[in-house]
């Protein structure tokens, strides 16, 4: 068997499970009432904090059996590893909401699956996911989709099977993951209702079509990067792919990220796009074709960042300075033949691009290793 990627979403039956019977009629209602809460109030607090020892207690101590009837989330995952959770080639991840009782809910459990060997298990909150409203939960799910880019498909390349065990979960938040593991997972499963018994659905052939949106890639780029267009600037991106407001701005929709984070690499990886405020030197151009793919997506993704920013700003290059990531600056003693200075920012920890300053726009230099680009910048 492969080793597995097994992703967990986590929801709060573990507290509504542990209250005793002559406690439902207190406080079922309750704590469903304040699942979408970032902070509890003291009689609360005080309740969620007893329900917390005791669901540990329960799960450390109950037969199987019992932490299945407990627990939504081990009950997906028993069925999947079977009664020994203990496989360690296995990497899990529990997504729990961005609220007080998810994010306890995932420590709980985190914790006894630790006890319980299950070495490779760590949880991820993605900020701002809570049904609270709507506009807070599509923000919580562009912070899901960023990590799902980030983090899934190295699994995928090391030969990882992909699981998305969606057997806890808000209802909008098992929905929307319906369509996003058809982009990321090998399979969904679940334990069909009624019973302890996995039900498993295979990922459907999905593929995007790059061609048709790469015309727009640069748009999509900047949009992903967090610019507000008005909607007629750009009337050639799909509708689908936008939130659009009263007033015509016009940012990334939840599906427009997930299309993007599924068709970048493609075309960031096999040509250079044009963005406002930037040109191209010669020299930076012939770095472009000597780069890797991983550069040079990482490259333009700095890229359309700094560009959205000089957007905001009116190519004033100080906006780039005060970015903790770009961190823009001019070399000490470079510069141009006619006396310019050449500035530089940051790709990641060791890349870096050289630019000059010229009315508003960069003109980019080079870019790659931060030693090679900074000797001849």
């Amino acid at each position: 068997m492969p080793a597995r990627f097994i992703l967990s979403t986590v929801g709060i039956g573990l507290f509504l499970n542990a209250l005793k019977p002559e406690e439902l009629p207190k406080w079922r209602f309750r704590i469903n009432s304040v699942s979408n809460a970032a902070e509890l109030e003291d009689e609360m607090a005080v309740k969620i904090a007893s329900l917390r020892q005791r669901a540990l207690e329960l799960l450390q101590n109950g037969a199987i059996a019992d932490r299945r009837r407990l627990s939504p989330e081990l009950n997906g995952l028993y069925a999947l590893c079977g009664n020994s959770l203990d496989t360690n080639q296995d990497m899990h991840y529990l997504i729990a909401t961005d609220t007080t009782m998810g994010r306890a809910a995932a420590e709980i459990i985190c914790e006894f699956l630790r006890k319980q060997g299950v070495a490779n298990v760590n949880y991820h909150i993605p900020p701002r996911l809570n049904t609270a409203s709507l506009s807070t939960f599509s923000e919580g799910i562009k912070n899901l989709l960023t990590w799902c880019e980030n983090t899934i498909p190295s699994y995928h390349d090391s030969n990882y099977e992909v699981v998305f065990n969606l057997t806890a979960a808000f209802k909008s938040l098992q929905g929307y993951l319906n369509i996003v593991g058809m982009f990321y997972a090998d399979r969904l499963v679940y334990i069909f209702e009624g019973s302890s018994e996995l039900l498993s659905i295979p990922r459907l052939p999905v593929r995007v079509d790059a061609e048709q949106l790469e015309a727009v890639a640069d748009k999509l780029a900047m949009l992903a990067a967090g610019d507000v267009f008005q909607r007629r600037q750009i009337a050639d991106v799909p509708g689908t792919l936008l939130d659009v407001d009263e007033k015509g701005d016009s940012v990334i929709s939840d599906w427009g990220m997930l299309i993007w984070n599924r068709m970048k690499n493609e075309i960031l990886g096999k040509r250079l796009l044009d963005f406002p405020h930037m040109s191209y030197a010669p020299s930076f151009l012939a770095d472009f074709k000597k780069a890797d793919r991983h550069l040079r997506i990482s490259m333009q993704e700095t890229l359309a960042k700094a560009s959205v920013l000089l957007k905001e700003a009116d190519g004033n290059t100080s906006i780039l300075k005060r970015h903790g990531g770009l961190q823009y600056d001019n070399y000490t003693g470079k510069h141009t033949k006619d006396n310019r200075p050449i500035g530089h920012f940051r790709i990641n920890d060791g890349d870096r691009i050289s630019c000059i300053s010229d009315g508003g726009k960069l003109n980019l230099r080079h870019f790659g290793a931060h030693d090679t680009v900074n000797d001849k910048p």
